[in-house]
């Protein structure tokens, strides 16, 4: 399996235009495209897996990006802008597209640094992104939210055999996401938000999207953010090397069925109603000590809450809180080359 091959080409006059294919991030968002050695908690939050498990896809796009070079990046307060804009399969990196139809990604982003200071930089960035997709409907029955005789929400069949395998379901996302970051003597304080909202095409037991055909499709609408504090201290030794500590609090939550009240959830009153229907509410707390920049020794902790539901199983909160003790390595290329002579 691909996770990784992708060129850009960039138009060698201004410097502002590229077009980029292969296998790639996923323009969308600021924690999709995260990497995995900048991110602060272990893994995404719940709302970015579960709306796109696989943050990379096949697919091109046009990039307007502004160069170092540019008078943007001359100024008092240097602003940096980029767009994307591009046509993925929308299977992520795990499966092949099984139609030709391609899903629309696009994302403008801005940062802007301030120099507050003479030690002291405020960089403030953030950005807008849109997602309009499609999902085949590859058997006769599809489900949605609707009122029973009763006047109970509940899932109700659209039955329509002649659109087996012809008729695509709206997969349509909305987001906007902020950072403000100060860079001072001491360390860095940052803080970071992310909101969605869309429509997302799924299956009876889990709200992904299937990137295989042979089920029935359940249309749920969702909603979901998170929040990031992040604390760095830095220590500097006396050689002048500098070694940093992060204190992290994150907060993030997903309700992925937002036509109908958590508590009003039942797989009584009906028996589609599943695990996949129901919230979360995440509470992260870390710690990271970074010596160099290859190498990071992360402890968090994740105090996870789901809703409270008469769904089968999930009547109260579960115990599934969850402790992570990662030390992760990267390849610095620069430090190698300092440190180690080759004969």
């Amino acid at each position: 399996q691909t996770r990784d091959f992708w060129g850009r080409v960039i138009d060698p006059w201004t410097g502002w235009i590229g077009l980029q294919a292969g296998m790639m991030d996923r323009p969308f968002g600021y924690e999709v495209t995260s990497a995995d050695d900048l991110r602060e908690s272990p893994d995404r939050g719940r709302m970015s897996q579960l709306i796109m498990p696989a943050e990379k896809d096949l697919g091109a796009e046009l990039v307007i990006e502004s160069p170092k070079t540019s008078p943007l990046a001359k100024l008092k307060n240097p602003l940096f802008v980029r767009l994307d804009a591009g046509a993925f399969n929308g299977t992520g990196s795990a499966a092949s597209s099984f139609t030709s139809r391609k899903d629309f990604i696009g994302r403008l982003h801005l940062r802007d640094t301030i120099h507050a200071g003479a030690t002291t930089n405020i960089t403030v960035s953030g950005g807008g992104s849109f997602y309009y997709g499609g999902v085949l409907q590859s058997t006769p029955f599809v489900w949605d939210i609707d009122k029973n005789s009763v006047g109970a929400l509940v899932y109700t069949k659209i039955t329509d055999s002649a659109n087996a395998n012809k008729k695509f379901y709206t997969r349509q996302y909305a987001g906007a996401d902020l950072q403000v970051s100060a860079d001072y003597k001491i360390g860095t304080t940052t803080l970071r938000g992310e909101f969605i909202a869309g429509q997302q095409p799924g299956i009876v037991t889990a709200s992904t999207v299937p990137v295989a055909v042979g089920s029935d499709l359940y249309i749920r609408k969702f909603n979901g953010a998170y929040v990031y504090f992040v604390q760095t201290f830095k220590h500097k030794l006396k050689d002048g090397h500098v070694i940093n500590h992060d204190l992290v609090f994150k907060y993030d939550f997903f309700n992925p069925n937002t036509q109908v009240a958590q508590k009003d959830l039942s797989t009584v009153n009906d028996a589609k109603i599943s695990a996949a229907d129901i919230a979360y509410q995440t509470i992260g707390v870390g710690y990271i000590f970074r010596p160099t920049d290859f190498f990071q020794l992360q402890v968090y902790y994740d105090i996870i809450m789901n809703k409270t539901t008469h769904v089968t199983g999930y009547t109260r909160d579960l115990n599934d809180n969850m402790l992570v003790i990662r030390a992760q390595f990267k390849f610095d290329t620069e430090w190698f080359n300092k440190k180690v002579k080759l004969i």
